[in-house]
């Protein structure tokens, strides 16, 4: 079923169309592949894959002036979409920080609760640090719909 499809179906049928059924335990079984596996190949970009490797990726994404690797837009669960919802969600959470690893924290000077500076050649912006295991080294991770940043530096509390 196409998706213009799908949506005639759920305007003529207000009490609910079903789409699909799956396994939740056995998502993948319904492949046709013999390996089960899915196979995605794009010929215009395989040499540009190949060309991908951890190194690489290290030597482009990391320099002196720009130490920590960012993670924008993660999802999590008190946002949704591109925006924040509900600000009752967010109740006793703390919904909008940075998150980076303890050991990374601790050589930036970085406290957790303190605010610190995201800066890329754009611009900067100043957010909370929250200093959780929950990143691993070298990374920092802000969540959807509070930016997009490149680099991390201790910046005194407001």
């Amino acid at each position: 079923m196409t998706g213009e499809e799908m949506f005639r179906q759920i305007l003529k049928t207000p009490g609910g169309v079903r789409i699909g059924v799956v396994d939740t335990e056995n998502n993948l079984s319904l492949l046709k592949t013999p390996n089960k596996k899915i196979h995605i190949h794009f010929s215009g970009m395989e040499s540009w894959v190949k060309e991908i490797t951890p190194g690489a990726e290290e030597t482009q994404l990391v320099n002196e002036s720009y130490p920590m690797v960012l993670m924008a837009g993660n999802h999590m669960e008190m946002v949704a979409n591109t925006i924040m919802r509900d600000p009752g969600w967010n109740q006793g959470k703390r919904p909008c920080t940075l998150r980076i690893h303890p050991e990374d924290a601790e050589e930036l000077g970085i406290h957790d609760k303190d605010l610190a500076l995201i800066e890329t050649e754009a611009g900067s912006a100043k957010i909370e640090a929250e200093v959780t295991g929950s990143s691993y080294r070298g990374q920092v991770v802000v969540p959807m719909a509070s930016g997009s940043f490149t680099a991390v530096r201790r910046t005194a509390s407001m």
